[in-house]
């Protein structure tokens, strides 16, 4: 495989790694969310 090739399928495998990283963040922040009531932040 050329060089470029594997450059371009490395950089789009880090690309759907940081996507996937960062929907599960959202999807945990989002349960976490659902179990707070948003009256315990205010003053």
């Amino acid at each position: 495989m050329p060089r470029y090739v594997e450059v371009v399928v490395e950089a789009l495998s880090r690309e759907v790694q940081r996507d996937r990283l960062h929907r599960t963040i959202w999807q945990v922040a989002k349960e976490l969310r659902g179990s707070v009531d948003g009256s315990d932040f205010k003053s």
